[in-house]
């Protein structure tokens, strides 16, 4: 989740918790994994489970040209790769 506050542009994950009911997201159950992801700095962006066999990883936007990168094993540390992978996405209003 990204925190949209233009002077923080915090990104999160929300771990969520297994319960009788079903599942639960608390949002003090998170953990901060990146700063700087508002929408003027990355105006798309989307997340999958695991693209490359690492870990989480991220795919965004840049703000103006539309370039597309693809953030490798992302963690609470960071990330251990940044590819770009297409400049033809400026205009897309959503990444899926």
């Amino acid at each position: 989740m990204r925190f949209d506050r233009p002077d923080i542009g915090g990104l999160y994950v929300f771990h969520g918790r297994g319960t009788d009911e079903g599942f639960d997201i608390s949002l003090t159950d998170r953990t901060a994994i990146g700063s700087n992801w508002s929408v003027n700095t990355v105006p798309r962006f989307t997340a999958a489970p695991d693209a490359n066999n690492g870990k989480f990883d991220l795919w965004a936007t840049t703000p103006g040209n539309g370039r597309l990168r693809f953030f490798a094993d992302y963690t609470a540390g960071g990330h251990t790769a940044v590819s770009g992978v297409s400049d033809a996405f400026l205009g897309y209003q959503s990444i899926g």
